[in-house]
């Protein structure tokens, strides 16, 4: 670490205030540091002064009391999802009965050549030493998230332009869409040739926007979830898309094969040595002059800040999204730096994209020197 070695603060309450103003002062010093990087460790060494609530809100979520507070949670955004004109009872009902072989099509879409990452389940069960994603025990790995993804969405974006109602996902989602058509060269909108791929594309809707976005191009989406790659099958059968269960920090795809890598609200579901991995992977599957995008919340947003101090609402948000504070407060921070030193040329980021914090972000591989 530059700025000197990291060592533990003494357990006294005066002494550890005064190891923390030491600190700050000790890195804000260090002319090597970079504003990110200052902010980055003044975070870790508040982690240190976690309160007795925090500790309490931590170790709630960790037991299986979380679970009532779960489908609390899931009912809230269903019933505030209908009462903005989605049927979300109703399309969950029909999406599961519109055909009878789910298993078999699961069966046809998983790849076994993937292990899945601890980070992502280990055995698929919150309980049985998994991850849990959205308040569903089995994470994204079970057909109850699969089937309710999409309206999900519906309700994100809905939250985010409440003036727009229903319509609020098409524009949230058409921010991005701006963004993408505003950075990304005219030659490649315009190439017969243009490859994209969409990195946690869940069941598909994201993917469906990039092919609106780009009508010419051949578009790929992957995600973690055969339950997801399923269902984006099932609702897209006629659409000229490509939906693959495959791994993004390790795919299957073959050097330089894309124009344009899309990751849409993935990063803040993964943890810092993933995205890592992730970026690495995508500079690999890139063309000379291929971009990388991104779209998703911005921990800056008076809201997301806000959040943050309120220990036990953010717990609870976190039970949900396991990795968000490592998103808020190791990868946003110096997401510019991680993508350098995947090898990428940082472009351009515009925050200020919803109502509630979003952001988008654009990287450029060049051939290296």
């Amino acid at each position: 670490m530059n700025g000197g070695a990291f060592v533990s603060p003494p357990t006294w309450s005066f002494q550890h205030g005064l190891y923390i103003q030491q600190t700050r002062k000790r890195w804000r010093n260090n002319k090597r540091l970079s504003r990110n990087k200052y902010y980055l460790r003044c975070q870790v060494a508040n982690i240190h002064k976690k309160s007795i609530v925090e500790k309490l809100a931590n170790w709630l979520v960790e037991t299986p009391l979380i679970v009532p507070l779960w489908y609390g949670a899931r009912k809230m955004m269903t019933d505030t999802a209908e009462n903005l004109g989605i049927k979300w009872r109703e399309e969950v009902k029909q999406l599961a009965q519109s055909r009878t072989d789910w298993e078999e099509v699961l069966r046809s879409v998983c790849n076994q050549n993937i292990s899945i990452p601890r980070y992502y389940s280990t055995k698929g069960d919150f309980f049985k030493g998994g991850v849990s994603f959205h308040g569903y025990p089995a994470g994204n790995l079970c057909w109850e998230a699969a089937f309710e993804q999409h309206l999900a969405s519906q309700a994100v974006g809905a939250r985010n332009f409440e003036e727009a109602g229903i319509l609020g996902e098409q524009v949230f989602r058409g921010k991005y869409a701006s963004f993408l058509l505003q950075h990304v060269s005219e030659k490649l909108l315009q190439s017969p040739h243009c490859s994209i791929l969409d990195v946690g594309c869940g069941t598909g809707t994201s993917s469906v926007d990039l092919k609106q976005i780009f009508p010419r191009a051949k578009i790929t989406g992957i995600d973690l979830s055969p339950y997801m790659i399923a269902v984006a099958r099932h609702r897209f059968a006629s659409y000229d898309i490509e939906f693959l269960h495959d791994l993004a920090e390790a795919t299957q795809m073959q050097d330089e094969s894309f124009d344009l890598v899309s990751m849409c609200l993935l990063i803040h579901e993964l943890p810092y040595e993933a995205t890592k991995a992730v970026f690495r992977e995508a500079y690999r599957v890139l063309k000379e002059d291929g971009y990388l995008a991104i779209f998703e919340m911005d921990p800056s947003w008076e809201g997301n800040r806000k959040l943050r101090q309120m220990p036990i609402v953010f717990t609870l948000m976190r039970s949900t999204e396991p990795y968000l504070e490592e998103y808020f407060y190791r990868v946003a921070p110096c997401v510019k730096e991680l993508l350098e030193e995947a090898g990428f040329h940082f472009i351009h980021r515009q925050q200020g994209l919803s109502k509630r914090g979003h952001l988008a972000l654009i990287a450029q591989k060049k051939k290296k020197e």
